[in-house]
């Protein structure tokens, strides 16, 4: 097994937690862009019918499933650093993603998880 060349739990944390965002900011932007609608979700916040956002949502979904691929199978600092940068750049997508940023950005701020980095 390739144990030695994975993150650290810490960091696989915040990668699972990257891939559910990124799933959710997927299936939300698309819905949007084939319906016309977003998901009803009580933790949301109101976002108003602009398709530009849509489409900045699936991107972002699409980004949420590469960058922590990156950092899963790489574990370099250089990756690191893009899930951070990542992480600042999605906190425009405030409700529900707002805590899981959060966690991830403390998560991957450890020094457990830091010191895993190849």
């Amino acid at each position: 097994m390739l144990s030695g060349s994975f993150p650290a739990p810490t960091g696989q944390a915040a990668i699972v937690l990257g891939f559910l965002l990124g799933t959710w900011m997927l299936v939300d932007g698309l819905t949007f862009c084939i319906t016309g609608a977003y998901l009803p979700l009580a933790a949301t916040l109101p976002r108003g019918p602009v398709p530009a956002m849509a489409w900045l949502t699936t991107a972002f979904g699409a980004l949420w499933m590469f960058v922590p691929n990156l950092f899963l199978f790489q574990n370099r600092v250089t990756s690191w650093k893009a899930m951070l940068v990542l992480i600042v750049a999605s906190s425009w997508y405030l409700g529900v993603a707002t805590p899981i940023l959060l966690t991830q950005l403390v998560l991957l701020l450890l020094p457990a998880t830091r010191r895993g980095l190849r």
